[in-house]
């Protein structure tokens, strides 16, 4: 037998396996399910009701799931903090493509080095 404990919103916060004896002296007040077996993973359960019931698919791994509203949520801060991170690492290898045009010696013109100097300060700014 498997309890599985819940939170108000549903989420699943611990779990104990056994015999039924063992199992329903844990079980006390605390506010559980019992069942024989799972058939999903714990992470992919909630208790709606009083049932155990399996959460819907998950779109990305952008989603996370929000138990008050038993819906998936998009984490728009950690979107925008890997897109503005796939930026960054794309102008620092653009950065670094161009090293070599501001090295002394450089085939490059002065007006050449100069139009390098304000591609690179774009690509900073």
């Amino acid at each position: 037998m498997i309890a599985l404990f819940y939170n108000s919103e549903g989420r699943i916060t611990d779990w104990v396996t056994g015999p039924r004896t063992a199992v329903d002296a844990n079980i006390k007040e605390r506010d559980a399910v019992v069942v024989e077996e799972l058939t999903a993973g714990v992470d992919e359960l909630m208790v709606v009701s009083g049932e155990l019931v399996q959460l819907p698919p998950c779109p990305s791994d952008d989603h996370e799931f929000d138990y008050a509203t038993k819906s998936w949520k998009l984490d728009a801060a950690q979107v925008n903090a890997a897109l503005l991170d796939g930026i960054r690492r794309q102008r620092d290898r653009l950065l670094t493509a161009s090293d070599w045009t501001q090295l002394p010696g450089s085939p490059l013109s002065d007006e050449q080095v100069a139009a390098f100097q304000s591609y690179r300060q774009e690509l900073r700014d």
